[in-house]
C-alpha cells in the first residue's frame, strides 16, 4: 500500500498539467497572478479605439450611416480585457480598407453606458459581445466564442459576400416590378389627351388610384384666359402618360381651399393617394410644365429587403409588418405581384418583399409551406411573436373580388390584436376614448404555460373572441349575455400586457400597484375616456385574476355593464375636470368652426376692453394722487 502511494505521488509530480483554453494560456503568460498587467494593456489599447455613446443610438437604431461591428464590453471583464488589444489591431489593420466599403469598427464601454447596454435588443447576456449593425439596425451577433482577429475578419467578409449576392438578387428580381408599377396604363391614363373637369364630388374617386396634373383657375382671371390654349396643348402632350384635370375655383371653393389655392392659375401635381402635391413654380410654358410633370416619379409602393434585413426587423421591431416572400425560381412573371402591391397602396400600408423562400423559417410556429408567394403579417416581441399567413390560393388573382378580400384582410391585421405596453407607446394606447384590458405579467408568466399556450396567446384568443362577439351583437341583438349588446358592438377595446417588473413606477403612479405586491397574471380594465380603472371583481375586494379566456371576457362584460366599482386613475385626479372641459371645448370647436371663430374674437375683444379699463383706472389713480 505504501509502495502504491509512492508511485501515485511520483506520477502526480512528473505528469504535465492539463491543457487549458487558449485565452487562459495567454492570461497565464501575461501573469495570471498579476492581472494588473492585463488590465493596463487593455486600458492603453482602449484609448485608441473609437467609442460610441447613448447619443449615437435612437430607438434601437444606430444614427450613423454605413455598417458597423460594435464591441460591447466592460473594463472589469477579463475576456473583454483580452479582446481589447486584438480589437485594436483589427481596427488598425483594416481601417483604410473598411472605410472604402463604409464599414466601421467601434466599442461601447458598458460600465459607462449602463442604460444603453441594458436596453439593447436582443438583450446582451454576456461580455464581450460583438454585434453587426446593417443600415443602422442590428443584424447578427458574432457568437462562435473564438475572438481572434482572423475569425472576426472571416465573420465580416461573410457579411460582405452575403450583401453582394442578396442585394444583386433583390435588384434584379424587383426592379422589373418597380418599373412596371411606375409605367402608366395607356388604356386608362389620359386616353384622349384632354383635360377633365374635376368637382368636389368627383375628385376623390378619379384621383385615388393614379397621379394627376391639375390646373386650378378662375374664368374671370385674365392670366387664366391667356393660359387656356397652352393648357390644352399640355393635356394633349401628356396623352397616355399622365392624367390632366382642371378645377373651376369660382364654383369649387371647398376643393380649392383644400389645396390652399391663393392665385390663378396654379398648376399642381397630385400623387396617386389624392393628397401628396407639388406646385409648379416657373414660367407657364408647355415645355416647362410638361417637363415638370414627367420628372416626378411615383413614391415607392413597396420595400425590397434581403434575408438579413428581414432578420434584423424581426429582432428589433415589435410593430406590425407585412412581408411578401416568394421563390424567384417558381415565379414565372414578376409582374404578377403587381395586384398585391397595388392593394397595399390602396390600404396605405407598407409592404416588404423578400425574394427568399427560406425566409419563412424565421417565423417560429409558422407551418412550412411550398406555396409561392406567401403573404405574412407579424407583430410582437422576438420571444412572443405572432405570425399569420394569408390563407388564400387566389393571392395573385386580378379580380376585383379577390382584391377586395385581400384589402379587408390587410385592414383587419394592420393593428395588433395584443399590444405590449412600453414607455414608447403608452401615451398612444392609454390616451383615447376606449377601454384597455391590461394584463400585468412577469417574464415568468410568458413561459409559464409553455407546454400548452402562453398567457399572451390566451390574451390574443380573448381579444379575437371579443371581436367575434361584437360581430354577433351587430347581427343578432340579444345574442350575448349582457343588458345592451349594441353597446358591446360600439365599445372600442384594446387588449395589452405590461411587464410588471420593468414598469413598476408606471403601475404605482397610475393604479397604485405597490411594487412586489402583484400576484400575476392580474387584470386591470382602464376606461381612458372617463379616466377610471377597474381592478376588483363583483362585490369584493379580490383582484381580477387571469385564469383563461372566459374570465377575461366576463370581467369586460361586467365593466361595460356597470357592475363594477370604478376608481380614478391616480395620475389624472387633480386635473380631470380641466381636461374634460378642454376636451369638450376642442370637440365643439371642431364641429362649429364659424361659431368658434366668433367666440375667440369676442373673448379677445373683452380682454382688450378690460385691459383698456384697467389702464385708464391706473392713470386716473396716478393723476388723483398727484
Amino acid at each position: 500500500m505504501i509502495l502504491f502511494s509512492c508511485i501515485l505521488l511520483a506520477v502526480a509530480v512528473v505528469a504535465p498539467p492539463p491543457p487549458i483554453p487558449a485565452e487562459r494560456a495567454v492570461i497565464a503568460s501575461m501573469g495570471a497572478s498579476n492581472p494588473m498587467a492585463l488590465a493596463q494593456m487593455a486600458a492603453d489599447a482602449d484609448k485608441l479605439i473609437p467609442h460610441l455613446h447613448a447619443s449615437d443610438f435612437a430607438e434601437q437604431k444606430l444614427n450613423h450611416g454605413g455598417d458597423w461591428l460594435i464591441f460591447f464590453g466592460s473594463s472589469t471583464c477579463t475576456h473583454c480585457q483580452m479582446l481589447t488589444p486584438k480589437f485594436l489591431n483589427l481596427y488598425t489593420e483594416t481601417k483604410q480598407e473598411y472605410e472604402t466599403r463604409n464599414f466601421h469598427l467601434a466599442k461601447i464601454e458598458c460600465t459607462d453606458e449602463i442604460a444603453l447596454c441594458r436596453s439593447r435588443v436582443p438583450q446582451i447576456n454576456a461580455f464581450p459581445s460583438l454585434r453587426l449593425y446593417h443600415q443602422g439596425s442590428f443584424l447578427r451577433e458574432h457568437s462562435t466564442g473564438v475572438n481572434e482577429p482572423t475569425i472576426i475578419k472571416q465573420f465580416i467578409q461573410t457579411h460582405f459576400d452575403s450583401l453582394l449576392n442578396q442585394s444583386t438578387s433583390v435588384v434584379q428580381q424587383l426592379s422589373q416590378l418597380a418599373e412596371y408599377l411606375s409605367t402608366p396604363d395607356p388604356e386608362i391614363t389620359n386616353p384622349l389627351g384632354q383635360s377633365v373637369a374635376l368637382t368636389w364630388t368627383t375628385f376623390d374617386a378619379k384621383t385615388k388610384s393614379s397621379p394627376w396634373l391639375i390646373k386650378f383657375y378662375s374664368p374671370h382671371c385674365g392670366h387664366c384666359i391667356s393660359f387656356a390654349p397652352t393648357w390644352t396643348n399640355i393635356a394633349n402632350n401628356l396623352q397616355r402618360k399622365l392624367n390632366a384635370g382642371d378645377v373651376d375655383c369660382s364654383k369649387e371653393t371647398r376643393l380649392c381651399n383644400r389645396f390652399s389655392i391663393h392665385a390663378y392659375p396654379t398648376v399642381v401635381h397630385v400623387a396617386a393617394d389624392g393628397i401628396t402635391q407639388q406646385i409648379f413654380r416657373g414660367q407657364r410654358t408647355m415645355e416647362a410644365i410638361s417637363a415638370f410633370a414627367t420628372s416626378i416619379k411615383p413614391a415607392d409602393t413597396f420595400t425590397a429587403i434581403t434575408l438579413f434585413q428581414l432578420e434584423s426587423t424581426l429582432a428589433t421591431d415589435s410593430g406590425v409588418h407585412f412581408f411578401l416572400i416568394y421563390n424567384p425560381d417558381h415565379l414565372v412573371d414578376i409582374e404578377s405581384l403587381a395586384p398585391i402591391v397595388q392593394t397595399f397602396a390602396k390600404a396605405n400600408e407598407p409592404l416588404k418583399i423578400c425574394p427568399e423562400e427560406s425566409a419563412q423559417t424565421m417565423f417560429p410556429g409558422l407551418p412550412p409551406s411550398s406555396i409561392t408567394p406567401q403573404l405574412l403579417v407579424t407583430h410582437g416581441e422576438p420571444y412572443d411573436r405572432e405570425t399569420r399567413r394569408y390563407e388564400s390560393t387566389i393571392l395573385l388573382s386580378t379580380t376585383l373580388q379577390s382584391q377586395a378580400t385581400l384589402l379587408e384582410w390587410i385592414q383587419r391585421h394592420a393593428q395588433p390584436v395584443l399590444y405590449h405596453l412600453t414607455e414608447l407607446n403608452a401615451h398612444q394606447i392609454m390616451n383615447g376614448e376606449n377601454l384597455v384590458v391590461l394584463a400585468l405579467l412577469q417574464r415568468l408568466d410568458l413561459r409559464r404555460m409553455a407546454d400548452e399556450q402562453s398567457v399572451t396567446d390566451l390574451l390574443r384568443a380573448a381579444a379575437r373572441r371579443w371581436m367575434e362577439r361584437k360581430l354577433v351583437a351587430a347581427k343578432v341583438i340579444g345574442s350575448v349575455a349582457v343588458e345592451d349588446p349594441a353597446f358591446i358592438q360600439n365599445q372600442p377595446i384594446r387588449f395589452a400586457w405590461i411587464d410588471a417588473d420593468d414598469r413598476r413606477g408606471y403601475l404605482f403612479k397610475h393604479f397604485g400597484v405597490v411594487p412586489g405586491s402583484v400576484d400575476t397574471p392580474q387584470l386591470v380594465v382602464v376606461d381612458t375616456k372617463r379616466e377610471v380603472f377597474y381592478d376588483t371583481v363583483l362585490s369584493s375586494t379580490d383582484r381580477m385574476k387571469f385564469v383563461g379566456v372566459s374570465s377575461v371576457l366576463d370581467h369586460v362584460e361586467n365593466v361595460i355593464s356597470g357592475r363594477l366599482i370604478a376608481k380614478p386613475v391616480l395620475s389624472t385626479t387633480r386635473f380631470r375636470t380641466l381636461r374634460r372641459f378642454v376636451r369638450k371645448m376642442r370637440k365643439w370647436l371642431n364641429g362649429h368652426p364659424a361659431l368658434g371663430l366668433i367666440a375667440v374674437v369676442g373673448v379677445v375683444y373683452l380682454l382688450m376692453k378690460y385691459a383698456r379699463r384697467a389702464a385708464s383706472a391706473a392713470r386716473y389713480s396716478i393723476t388723483k394722487g398727484d
